[in-house]
């Protein structure tokens, strides 16, 4: 079995390409993630990247819900 190089994961994991790759594609980027730091750490960087990019809610939508619910459970 040979691995795919770095340069093949990094790119599958920037496309978001494993859902539709074959399974033995998907076992060869596995088993190269977990011997190659630096490919981990892009996919993990990628990750945070991610997160930090999500929609975050309007904090004027969530003080207004905020107080609605606080006046539903007030007696």
């Amino acid at each position: 079995m040979i691995l795919p190089t770095c340069k093949e994961v990094s790119t599958a994991v920037a496309r978001g390409d494993f859902a539709e790759a074959n399974a033995f594609a998907r076992l060869g980027a596995l088993l190269h993630l977990a011997i190659c730091q630096h490919c981990r750490k892009f996919k993990r960087q990628l990750a945070m990247i991610a997160f930090a990019l999500r929609p975050r809610p309007d904090p004027a939508a969530v003080s207004a819900l905020q107080k609605k619910l606080l006046q539903r459970l007030a007696p």
